[in-house]
């Protein structure tokens, strides 16, 4: 049941990346019943190997979380039902199961870590089915699937560009570890990235790429740093090489997303272009270096949004439930398209405290994990990916973004192969006999 339950795991972050609405309901909600089979499956191992107990020692804090997590909300909706008169509907019920479904994931992950030391590794090289990505970037032209912003299987261009976060980070830090001693596999690593890079410009996500940018930089100074001797050198050879994947990434791109995409860095552009004869991507490369145009990232609705949720927030600390009331923007509800925001509508200060609870285990661990194991490659990679969603997360609505929940446990339960676990169970070892 425990190898079953955690096949059935593995599938379902394979399958996270297909979404799209038209597809038939099996398909685009697959990995969630993945999920409830594997948690199926894992629920009876415990029960049938009397493992509860165990398992709830060694998930102690990460239970503490989630208990305030669900505390929040229900203490939220509650109130909302006898002061505010809103009825909990099947959104609400929805919403709920949502939560549910990224609570489940999160222990999922402890237990088959707890049981399979090396299955952080099985996750991580499960999430790269986004190399499927690279079948449609370097496609010759005329064969490319039409989209305006990178989705592919997705409803949404910020989902991918979310998933090419974590992708891009595992990646990367690969490619660095390539370097000293130089191995042939860097090439493969670093036309892998191009694709991915190439993606997640034509998603044209600008938060995402901030958040790359950020991450990148983060992945550089880290692995530089244990350079014990020319660390400059280090910085400068990883600088270089990660600069070259803007450029080249931007080359493969078609023709018509190139303009695209710097139109969306360089909104200025659009009142250049007309319909009959649209620019070429080099006249407008030309027309900003000429004008030394600078790039706009800039979004209006954002500082709005969160300026009112913000103000519903001071006068409810504790939250408005599961069904809060949104904010129009013109013309159109929204939710605050801000994690931290959206998490204190949701459950207020109570959920609030039990997500960045487990934030801290995660942060804690891995930072200590970089700090004190041998190989640092895997902490580098979940540390980098996490703080990549973070700030993502701080544009968008991603509280119960499953693949951000998955870093999030994986980074909390992380612990190389014979190491001890400095933050779960306070520090309990379980042997055999445990067992």
């Amino acid at each position: 049941m425990f190898k079953l339950g955690s096949i059935f795991f593995l599938l379902g972050i394979v399958l996270l990346i297909i979404r799209k609405n038209t597809y038939p309901w099996p398909i685009r909600r697959a990995s969630d019943i993945l999920f409830l089979l594997a948690a199926i499956m894992g629920s009876s191992a415990i029960s049938i190997a009397q493992e509860w107990r165990i398992f709830s020692r060694y998930s102690k804090k990460v239970l503490r979380g989630l208990a305030l997590i669900f505390s929040g909300i229900l203490l939220a909706s509650t109130l909302h039902f006898f002061l505010g008169g809103v009825a909990i509907d099947s959104e609400s019920i929805l919403s709920l199961g949502r939560f549910v479904e990224v609570g489940i994931i999160f222990l999922l992950i402890g237990f088959f870590q707890y049981h399979d030391k090396s299955f952080y590794k099985k996750v991580a090289l499960a999430q790269l089915s986004t190399l499927i990505y690279l079948g449609v970037i370097f496609l010759p032209n005329n064969l490319h699937i039409p989209m305006y912003r990178f989705e592919l299987f997705e409803n949404w261009p910020s989902n991918v560009s979310y998933y090419l976060i974590v992708s891009i980070s595992f990646i990367v830090v690969w490619i660095h570890h390539t370097l000293k001693p130089f191995k042939k596999t860097f090439f493969v690593y670093y036309a892998a990235s191009i694709g991915f890079f190439a993606a997640l410009l034509w998603t044209q996500v600008r938060a995402s790429w901030i958040a790359m940018a950020i991450t990148l930089i983060l992945i550089l100074t880290l692995w530089s740093l244990k350079e014990r001797q020319k660390k400059f050198k280090s910085f400068l050879l990883g600088g270089l090489i990660i600069a070259a994947l803007v450029p080249l990434s931007f080359f493969v791109l078609p023709r018509n997303i190139k303009n695209n995409v710097l139109m969306r860095s360089f909104p200025q552009l659009i009142d250049q272009q007309t319909t009959s004869h649209p620019s070429a991507p080099t006249e407008l490369i030309a027309d900003i270096i000429e004008k030394k145009q600078l790039p706009n990232l800039y979004e209006a609705s954002r500082p709005y949004l969160w300026r009112e949720y913000g103000e519903k927030i001071l006068r409810q600390p504790l939250g408005f439930g599961l069904k809060y009331p949104g904010v129009t923007y013109e013309g159109t509800p929204r939710g605050p398209h801000n994690t931290p925001l959206e998490i204190l509508m949701t459950g207020g200060i109570i959920t609030l405290t039990g997500f960045l609870y487990l934030w801290y285990l995660s942060f804690q661990n891995l930072i200590s994990m970089i700090r004190t194991a041998e190989d640092r490659r895997w902490s580098l990679y979940l540390l980098t990916a996490l703080t990549g969603l973070a700030i993502a997360a701080l544009f968008d609505n991603m509280s119960t973004f499953r693949l951000m929940w998955v870093v999030l446990a994986l980074a909390v339960y992380y612990r190389p192969i014979n190491s001890p676990s400095p933050i779960l169970s306070s520090g309990l070892n379980f042997d055999e006999r445990d067992r």
